[in-house]
């Protein structure tokens, strides 16, 4: 696949060491990524 920049954006929470990452598309609806690669 190209990588290409897209609109959206990524949070990454953390909670007892654990680091659970959201991402959004340029709709700005967020969802869980459970196996997010770098």
């Amino acid at each position: 696949y190209t990588q290409v920049l897209v609109d959206g954006s990524r949070t990454v929470l953390r909670a007892d060491g654990t680091d659970y990452e959201y991402h959004a598309g340029g709709d700005g609806v967020p969802f869980h990524c459970e196996n997010p690669t770098e």
